[in-house]
């Protein structure tokens, strides 16, 4: 966290200067205000996760904003949303107190757009010649959040596929050669074998704590729903109304996710409690994860890590990855006269000199396909020496983490608190016969929840 607030600092003055006079900040009931008091102009209410780490992304994008010819004499001012997300987002809008703009995230977006909550922003791209076809398709299909619809609802921030982060310096004491892109699973698995065999070598390195080949992140619903996919499972029928459809593909992913942590390769919740941090913890060599946790373990690791993509599995007809995305959307208790000053900011969280503000902060890739194929694009210069194309190729491979779209809108909520990151547990421990029962007893579960 101290080098993404480092790289805050430094990425607003690198890429540009402005006013502190033209940029005042106060306190406000436990939010900050931000722009020129005296000025005559609407102020615009920005709600976003009390994170820290989200706190500071959302006051980036508007002191870059007010920075921008034109927006001196603008008016914002920065909310916390509190915990959990959706119980304060209900509270709103039953006092009728919604700010202008909210935090949204992928996997809860279609719920809440559903429920009325955002206003449609495609009429104003297309006004303002603003294309779909500049991002990346995946970032447009998670900000298509109503069901029925092809508008567009909410404006998207990044662009977060899952890859594999890996540690140089266990690699190098492990005498392991380092992953290269397009490699498969079964390299992935051999390269595990490989680290498991210089287990106490690495426990040197680490402390004389446990260790594991990889952290893959296997609770996770990025990394789960994708192997599932590849092999032709779903995690919800939604044309029958129960959960899995295809079983046999859903539980040969369950297997074979579930095989890397019953051979010690990969760290589990039975292991520890937080599996987040046993990378930053030099505890693993390999993680499976997206961008904005980068900056986060960079210190802690050294500087030692560098990127590869995210295994491939053979014998599919598409190896997906798992891919999401946050971003802010215009509520519809944003009144007439706040709302051009509300999408003009959401159209600069959508532009370049947006997306380069977020990304030089080391912890953002931009959606912008034209962006992500610049050489000094932002997200290349913060880890100039790093593999940074990974996180921007083989989007044929993109899946949204869109996996209840149209089904059941006034249920996502339970079902997602459900299954999002807790599914796979079930199943550590339990051999490949055992787990078919275990996967009835999960759905039925699933199931209750439905109805």
């Amino acid at each position: 966290m101290k080098k993404f607030k480092k790289l805050l600092s430094l990425s607003l003055g690198a890429i540009m200067a402005f006013s502190l006079a033209a940029c005042k900040l106060k306190k406000n009931d436990g939010g900050e205000d931000f722009g020129n008091d005296s000025s005559d102009s609407p102020r615009i209410t920005v709600a976003a996760s009390a994170d820290p780490i989200e706190q500071e992304i959302v006051k980036t994008f508007i002191r870059a904003y007010l920075a921008q010819p034109g927006n001196e004499n603008k008016k914002f001012s920065v909310q916390q949303i509190g915990d959990p997300y959706d119980s304060w987002m209900q509270r709103q809008m039953y006092a009728d107190k919604l700010p202008d703009i909210v935090q949204m995230y992928d996997y809860k977006a279609e719920y809440w757009t559903n429920e009325n909550l955002l206003v449609p922003i495609s009429d104003y791209m297309k006004r303002d010649g603003i294309s779909e076809n500049n991002y990346f398709s995946a970032v447009i299909e998670m900000a298509k959040s109503k069901s029925g619809s092809d508008d567009m609802y909410w404006a998207p921030r990044d662009y977060n596929k899952v890859v594999c982060v890996y540690n140089t310096k266990m690699f190098e004491i492990a005498g392991v050669k380092e992953p290269e892109d397009g490699w498969t699973f079964e390299d992935f698995e051999k390269t595990c074998a490989a680290l498991k065999a210089k287990e106490e070598v690495l426990k040197t390195y680490s402390g004389g704590k446990s260790v594991w080949a990889a952290n893959i992140n296997i609770d996770w619903a990025a990394v789960y729903y994708p192997i599932m996919k590849s092999f032709g499972g779903e995690l919800i029928d939604t044309e029958n109304a129960t959960a899995f459809k295809n079983e046999t593909a859903v539980k040969k992913a369950i297997d074979f996710l579930c095989d890397y942590v019953d051979k010690g390769y990969a760290v589990s919740t039975i292991d520890t409690m937080d599996t987040g941090s046993v990378f930053g913890n030099k505890q693993c060599a390999m993680w499976f994860t997206v961008r904005p946790n980068v900056p986060d373990v960079y210190d802690n690791v050294d500087g030692n890590l560098n990127f590869v993509s995210f295994p491939t599995l053979t014998g599919v007809e598409t190896s997906y990855v798992g891919m999401g995305c946050s971003g802010y959307g215009m509520t519809t208790a944003c009144s007439d006269e706040k709302r051009e000053l509300a999408w003009d900011f959401l159209k600069f969280v959508m532009s370049e000199e947006g997306q380069e503000t977020f990304c030089a902060a080391g912890g953002g890739i931009p959606m912008i396909k034209s962006l992500a194929e610049k050489s000094d694009a932002a997200f290349r210069t913060v880890y100039p020496n790093l593999n940074n194309d990974v996180f921007v190729e083989n989007a044929e491979r993109d899946l949204p983490m869109t996996y209840m779209k149209g089904f059941l809108p006034e249920k996502q909520l339970g079902i997602y608190n459900t299954i999002l990151n807790n599914m796979c547990s079930s199943f550590y421990k339990f051999t490949p016969a055992e787990r078919s029962e275990r996967l009835m007893l999960v759905k039925g579960y699933i199931e209750k929840t439905f109805n």
